[in-house]
């Protein structure tokens, strides 16, 4: 132990202990993963960041930061090359156990779908067309409720917005047993564009317990990143189910709005989808969506053309590597994978009625 010490901090080598130890447990057992740590430490971390906000976040990363440097002025040093290796890699493994502490564990509960849909299966071609040409009806429906959406800005957007989609995201979280006490501000990134530049929306910024948005978004398209990084903040990990319990939060929202964003969103993936299906068919429902709604995508095409992806593929391969290290198989694919799970939610409430 005095050898080891040398190299690293007896806060780090505890911590790795006690992060291991819990990574093979809840690895194997998604309730239990839920019970302890979505439902008890997670939210208990989320809900002190929240309520004290800066001042809990500087005093947590104060600690850390006083204990890293208490080791590094320590007499018993190794040799210059062993204490650089030290020195680079400690920080690193520092903030490998805080991402699983402070939000990563929530990859190894269950996901929100599981329990939301009951009778899992394929949906044919058929079936899949016929809500393409439903969604098609409602995408426009929605378009023409909405007035000047073109003077619309992010900022306004959010600030007027906020409280209620946090309402709307617990109203769907909170039937399923997750902690959802307090609440979270949407921040937004710096500069304008660097999230985009680097192929992402938004991220859950696990470091201050905070949902963090590109302010080079189309304003159409803030509402539904917005609730899917919220479902991140309270919990829900896996990209796909982000992007499932989004999508039910918009159009449960009320507003018309949110309800068009999160719509425009998900009519894009299925039509990608159904076109792969059938081109054909695909091509001619499309011809029925309004002027309005076309307009909006090229408008979003062109906004997201300012910030063009400078690592694409390097990005793909990193990001593919760490969803998949997470128990997330279909890794980047996983994001298209909740169109499939709104048909079927979709399916099951019509049957239900």
């Amino acid at each position: 132990m005095r050898h080891m010490k040398k190299y690293i901090s007896l806060e780090l080598f505890f911590a790795l202990i006690a992060t291991a130890l819990a990574w093979i447990i809840f690895n194997l057992n998604p309730d239990l993963t839920f019970r302890v740590y979505n439902a008890g430490i997670f939210s208990w971390i989320r809900r002190a960041f929240n309520t004290f906000s800066l001042v809990v976040v500087l005093l947590f990363w104060a600690i850390l930061i006083f204990s890293y440097f208490r080791h590094h002025r320590s007499k018993e040093q190794p040799s210059s090359i062993l204490r650089l290796i030290s020195n680079i890699f400690q920080p690193i493994l520092w903030l490998l156990v805080l991402f699983y502490w402070l939000w990563g564990f929530s990859y190894f509960a269950w996901n929100p779908e599981e329990k939301m849909i009951q009778n899992e299966y394929t949906l044919s071609k058929e079936e899949m067309m016929e809500s393409f040409q439903l969604h098609t009806i409602k995408l426009g429906q929605l378009r023409d409720s909405i007035l000047n959406i073109d003077s619309l800005v992010n900022d306004g957007i959010i600030a007027s917005k906020k409280d209620l989609w946090s309402t709307s995201i617990k109203g769907v979280l909170r039937p399923l047993g997750y902690n959802i006490k307090g609440s979270s501000s949407i921040l937004m990134a710096a500069p304008m564009g660097i999230l985009l530049r680097f192929g992402t929306a938004g991220f859950y910024n696990f470091v201050i317990s905070r949902p963090t948005i590109d302010p080079g978004l189309h304003p159409i398209q803030v509402p539904f990143t917005s609730m899917h990084e919220l479902a991140h903040t309270f919990g829900v990990a896996n990209e796909a189910s982000a992007n499932f319990i989004g999508y039910i939060a918009c159009q449960k929202s009320g507003d018309a709005l949110t309800k068009y964003s999160a719509e425009l969103s998900f009519w894009r993936g299925l039509r990608a989808a159904c076109y792969y299906e059938d081109s054909i068919a695909t091509n001619t429902i499309t011809q029925f969506v309004s002027k309005d709604v076309r307009k909006d995508i090229v408008n979003i095409r062109k906004q997201m053309n300012k910030y063009p992806d400078l690592i694409p593929e390097l990005r793909d391969k990193f990001y593919d590597l760490f969803l998949k290290s997470q128990g997330v198989a279909a890794g980047m694919g996983s994001y298209d994978m909740y169109i499939p799970m709104v048909l079927q939610w979709e399916r099951e409430q019509k049957n239900n009625k």
